[in-house]
């Protein structure tokens, strides 16, 4: 499996498994505009051009995001 290397403000992370990749993106780290360079071929690719990366953050989720959340708070405001 290939591993990927990014840099962020100028420190280098990594080589990792793609898995590592989307859950740098899931919590922000990256952006899918953002370039990681591939530690096997030493080129740099756009995150949104990586078919494996892109299956793992197009996967159902197992867990929600959010708990129970009371429907009246979704409710728009009218005044009367």
């Amino acid at each position: 499996m290939s591993k990927w290397i990014y840099t962020k403000d100028g420190k280098n992370y990594g080589p990792m498994k793609v898995a590592k990749i989307a859950k740098a993106i899931f919590n922000s780290e990256l952006e899918l505009n953002d370039y990681i360079l591939s530690a096997e071929t030493q080129t740099w690719h756009k995150i949104r051009d990586i078919p494996q990366i892109m299956d793992i953050i197009h996967k159902p989720m197992r867990k929600h995001l959010f708990e129970d959340i009371d429907d009246s708070l979704l409710e728009e405001e009218t005044e009367d």
